[in-house]
């Protein structure tokens, strides 16, 4: 409990403040990752628009337009909580965002107390970081990426199994922990694929050092059959959404490797222009300053130094140093090598490892690395805590504050406004509409997500779209009109997009063309 309200003060403290009127990021990813949450609300309660779970109602009327970016299934039952219980979709939304970091919190205080056997106040000191931390906050532009309960879930299940290898409680624990990876899976494919690689890294350094060998091949030994039944469960929960990815990746192709951006040296101790601490330092610095948020994976000196010092304080534990080893390999594998982007070892990576190619964003591997930063601080502030109570609580509170960013929030009954006023425009007769607005000061992705929103408030679907991928020969990326040119250009894509489908009118104008 102490953990989940730290971090929800820590990383929501904006969004309280403001009565849940203000939610962090901007109105790009952030109302589409809710607009995929509302869908799975709108499928389980049989909205008509959103009765097949893979069909969304945009890109109209291409198919499994939903498996080109994360489902959110996993995450979504405190979001239908809300909805049931009244909620609209902004009350339900922020919420949402209040449960996940709580629950992050949770899993994390559980993950550590567990893994490490430290006591409670120093396990719920690392699940703060890791529920909080600023690199956390620094994504939330992209909260699929916010819940990470269901991997701290799974490392805590196995952690627990090998603690108690060849009994029912192994045993549940194995079946435990595949059910919980396919949730992540269903959540979020990132986590659900760096979690994977977490695990594999993790297996190499355990059978590689001698004092944790013997328990890892004693497992095998006496629950291998458990082991590969809840694998085969887990991959048997997990095949229909894999089977949609790779139909979608057939259709749109999977990330060029140009396309792929990795962390610099100095990401790992960027955190951020808006750090409560360090903001000043990082907008002189032009060597942080130029980085995005996407690359802002620091957790501040302090930190650092302390879980540098947990670690060593602790080097003698067998799962300590796979962790801190575990750690470190990430870290190096995803980090550019200077100017040679060719000669980074994520090269290797993205060319030998399964499902590598559809990461395009390597420096989210941050929001992983956190549970070893975590670990490291748990175990610092537990060592102090024995000779050093009020020291050891001094330490955590300096190391959490650390976290604190002053980060971007917007106000959604803005846009809902606006959608409303959308809605209005658009008949009912319509089989589909098309929205190209004159500009308004917002790059086309802004006016594409408003789209999204007006097909559920008018309950007709749209051949707009926002996604991690388009669907092929479509070419409304620019739906802006601002001359007489773009007109026919849009005209000309609308045009070629029914001819495709063979569509039946009338595909509405929104606004009408004069």
């Amino acid at each position: 409990m102490l953990a989940a309200a730290a971090s929800v003060l820590l990383a929501h403290h904006t969004l309280l403040a403001s009565g849940l009127a203000r939610v962090p990021g901007d109105p790009g990813d952030v109302r589409f990752v809710h607009y995929c949450i509302e869908h799975t609300w709108g499928w389980l309660n049989g909205h008509p628009l959103h009765g097949r779970f893979w069909d969304l109602p945009f890109y109209f009327p291409a198919p499994n337009t939903g498996a080109y970016s994360d489902v959110l299934l996993g995450v979504a039952p405190p979001y239908w909580v809300m909805r049931a219980l009244g909620a609209g979709p902004d009350a339900a939304y922020a919420g949402w965002l209040l449960c996940s970091t709580a629950l992050n919190a949770a899993a994390g205080t559980w993950f550590l107390r567990s893994a490490l056997g430290v006591r409670w106040f120093a396990a719920a000191s690392g699940a703060v970081l890791i529920a909080a931390g600023a690199p956390r906050i620094h994504l939330l532009d992209h909260p699929q990426l916010i819940s990470a309960y269901w991997s701290l879930a799974a490392l805590a299940l196995g952690g627990l199994a090998l603690q108690a290898p060849g009994t029912w409680r192994a045993r549940c624990a194995w079946v435990g922990a595949g059910l919980a990876a396919a949730a992540q899976a269903w959540s979020a494919y990132y986590l659900w694929w760096f979690l994977a690689f977490w695990v594999a890294i993790a297996l190499v350094v355990a059978l590689c050092g001698r004092a944790t060998r013997p328990a890892i091949l004693q497992a095998l030994r006496r629950d291998w059959a458990v082991i590969a039944g809840a694998g085969a469960l887990s991959a048997a929960l997990t095949l229909p959404l894999l089977r949609a990815w790779w139909s979608a990746a057939q259709e749109v192709g999977l990330r060029n490797a140009r396309d792929v951006f990795l962390a610099r040296g100095q990401s790992w101790v960027n955190v951020g222009p808006d750090s409560w601490w360090y903001g000043g330092l990082v907008r002189r610095l032009q060597g942080l300053s130029y980085q995005t948020n996407e690359q802002q994976v620091g957790v501040g000196l302090l930190t650092l130094g302390a879980a540098g010092l947990g670690f060593w304080w602790a080097r003698r534990r067998g799962g300590v140093m796979v962790l801190a080893t575990t750690t470190l390999a990430l870290v190096l594998l995803a980090t550019q090598i200077g100017p040679w982007r060719a000669a980074s070892p994520w090269n290797v990576v993205y060319a030998v490892i399964p499902g590598a190619a559809a990461i395009r964003a390597v420096p989210r591997v941050g929001l992983v690395v956190l549970f070893g930063w975590a670990g490291g601080l748990a175990l610092a502030i537990d060592a102090v805590s024995r000779a050093r109570p009020l020291a050891s609580a001094t330490l955590a509170v300096l190391c959490l504050l650390e976290q604190g960013v002053a980060y971007r929030h917007f106000l959604p009954a803005l846009d809902r406004a606006r959608v409303a006023q959308i809605a209005g425009e658009v008949s009912p007769g319509c089989k589909a509409f098309v929205y190209t607005p004159p500009p308004d000061g917002w790059p086309p992705w802004h006016a594409q997500i408003d789209a999204l929103w007006v097909t559920d408030a008018a309950g007709v679907p749209t051949l707009n779209g926002y996604s991690g991928n388009t669907p092929p020969d479509w070419r409304l990326q620019d739906c802006l009109v601002r001359t007489a040119e773009d007109r026919s250009r849009v005209e000309a894509a609308v045009a070629a997009w029914v001819r495709r489908w063979a569509l039946p009118g009338p595909i509405c104008r929104i606004p009408p063309p004069r």
